[in-house]
């Protein structure tokens, strides 16, 4: 994984390119410069990770990439879910033996065998100096005739179109047999208004994790005042943790908190005060202040008041 990927300017010449539309511009930046990326150009790819990442539906995703695996500037393998930039070796050309060495320990990882042999290929078009052989491939044909990584994409299942008026109703007819509808219909009340393609995501969420689930997570977002992205990442940790009931989620909670305690250290040094100091914090203002009778203070202000005079006779005199 590389901290960035060169992106050539001209692309903006290229007529292909500047045909797409702006999702598919968008979605194909996104095949070139996401962080699964490798230097030999195949590398794992998620049609929810990259939904997700990008902001599109899962069907605007899949219809991009199956217009690219079209247009033959990628290959897709469903069965290792490894995707493959065509032309990646073309245009980020690096001949070096430290690029050589991390190719020959990608093409180690790559699942696809006719991926690994097509990495190979190109690498001895463009003279890298790696060491992998075509010749020490393990190759497996195709009985079937057709190139595994070309097979087109299943479309997605249609979904009814969500009615912005009443949200029951938008619950029921959002998607019956994914039981979505208690999830849509929590999210409306809590967080607002649904956008169509929230609705999908939220489906997804559902047939992947449940309406327990996906529910705690919006109830998270809401009492957090925040949006549905936070759930999505709430949801996302789960389901990467393997977790898929709500005693795993409480189990995970007790766990996230023995950690969050035991990373919190020893308490601060707290200084000790003298006994005498306590004593007088503790007393009330009548106990620190002594008793003065009646008898006493009377004798007191006929001493000021003999003061007084006093000092105004010093005063006559002068």
């Amino acid at each position: 994984m590389a901290i960035y990927r060169q992106v050539q300017t001209t692309i903006w010449q290229d007529n292909w390119f500047s045909e797409l539309e702006p999702t598919d511009k968008l979605f194909w930046f996104y095949l070139l410069t996401n962080i699964k990326t490798s230097q030999s150009g195949v590398y794992e790819y998620s049609e929810r990770q990259a939904a997700f990442d990008t902001g599109l539906s899962r069907k605007e995703v899949a219809g991009a990439l199956q217009r690219f695996i079209e247009a033959g500037r990628v290959l897709y393998d469903q069965a290792t879910s490894e995707i493959m930039i065509c032309n990646w070796m073309k245009f980020n050309s690096a001949r070096s033996p430290k690029v050589a060495a991390v190719i020959d320990r990608e093409l180690e990882s790559i699942k696809s065998r006719e991926f690994e042999s097509e990495v190979i290929k190109a690498a001895q078009q463009f003279k890298y100096p790696i060491r992998a052989k075509l010749e020490n491939l393990d190759t497996v044909s195709d009985k079937s005739g057709y190139r595994i990584d070309m097979v087109s994409q299943p479309e997605p299942e249609p979904e009814p179109e969500p009615e912005p008026t009443h949200n029951q109703h938008v619950a029921n007819a959002a998607a019956p047999e994914n039981s979505a509808g208690p999830s849509i219909a929590f999210f409306q009340e809590n967080l607002g208004v649904m956008p169509p393609i929230v609705m999908e995501q939220v489906m997804d969420w559902v047939k992947d994790l449940g309406n327990d689930l996906v529910i705690e997570a919006i109830k998270r977002a809401a009492e957090s005042q925040k949006e549905w992205r936070y759930a999505q990442g709430i949801l996302r940790h789960w389901d990467k943790d393997g977790i898929r009931t709500i005693d795993q989620v409480k189990a995970d909670d007790v766990s996230h908190n023995r950690q969050a305690q035991q990373r919190g250290g020893r308490p601060s040094r707290v200084e000790q005060q003298p006994a005498w100091l306590k004593d007088h914090e503790d007393a009330t203002p009548a106990q620190r202040q002594p008793k003065v009778s009646q008898e006493q203070l009377a004798e007191q202000m006929a001493k000021l008041r003999d003061l007084q005079a006093k000092g105004q006779k010093q005063e006559a005199t002068q």
